[in-house]
C-alpha cells in the first residue's frame, strides 16, 4: 500500500482523529455597503418603474430612426456654414495677400542675392582682364611671359640602352588556341591517317 492509502484507511478507521474546521458564530458580509445600496436601488427602479424605462427605450428608438434625415440634414447644413465661415472672401483674400508678400520677400532676396553674385563674376572677370593685360605688358618689355592656358607636357626620361625595358605580356591566346581542343597544345584531336591499299 502505498502512504496516502495508508492515511485515509487509518483516517476512515478512527474518524475522531481528523481536523474540523470551525466556523465563526457570527458570518459578516465583505460586500460593500455602497455597492449593495446601489444594486438594491437600481433594483426597485427596474420595479417600480420598469415598463416606464421600457418604454422610453422605445421611443428614443423610434423617434431617432424617424427623423434620421433631418437631423443628418441640419448636421450638413451646420458643417457648411462652418466651412463657409472658415473660407468667406475675406479670410481668403487675407490668405492670397499674405502668400504674394510672401513670393514677393522671397524673390526680393532672390533678387539681392543673383546680385551679389553678378557682382562677384563681374569682379573675377575684371582681375582676369587686368592679369591679362599685366602678362601682356611683361611679354612686351620681354620679361618672362608664361601662358596659362598651355601647360607644357613633363618631359620623360630618356631610357639608355643599359636599362631594359620591360616585355609587354600577352594576355590573348595564341592565334592556334581553339577551346573545343582541349588545354594542351599537342594533345589535339587529329584525324586517322588513310592507307592506300590496293586491292
Amino acid at each position: 500500500m502505498d502512504m496516502g492509502q495508508a492515511e485515509e484507511a487509518q483516517n476512515i478507521e478512527n474518524p475522531e482523529e481528523q481536523v474540523t474546521v470551525q466556523h465563526p458564530e457570527k458570518l459578516v458580509n465583505e460586500t460593500p455597503e455602497s455597492f449593495v445600496n446601489g444594486f438594491n436601488l437600481v433594483t426597485e427602479i427596474i420595479v417600480g418603474y420598469g415598463w416606464y424605462v421600457i418604454l422610453a427605450v422605445v421611443v428614443i428608438f423610434y423617434l431617432r430612426h424617424r427623423f434620421r434625415s433631418n437631423i443628418s440634414q441640419l448636421m450638413k447644413e451646420k458643417s457648411d456654414r462652418d466651412y463657409y465661415k472658415k473660407y468667406d472672401t475675406k479670410t481668403a483674400l487675407a490668405r492670397q495677400e499674405g502668400r504674394q508678400r510672401a513670393l514677393m520677400r522671397m524673390q526680393e532676396e532672390n533678387d539681392i542675392k543673383a546680385k551679389e553674385l553678378c557682382e562677384r563674376e563681374m569682379q573675377k572677370e575684371e582681375e582676369k582682364k587686368l592679369q591679362r593685360i599685366e602678362e601682356w605688358e611683361n611679354h612686351k618689355q620681354g620679361k618672362a611671359y608664361r601662358s596659362k592656358h598651355y601647360q607644357p607636357k613633363e618631359e620623360e626620361p630618356v631610357a639608355t640602352s643599359k636599362e631594359k625595358k620591360p616585355k609587354p605580356t600577352s594576355t590573348f591566346r595564341p592565334d592556334d588556341y581553339n577551346p573545343l581542343m582541349g588545354n594542351a597544345r599537342n594533345n589535339g584531336f587529329r584525324p586517322r591517317q588513310r592507307s592506300s591499299r590496293g586491292g
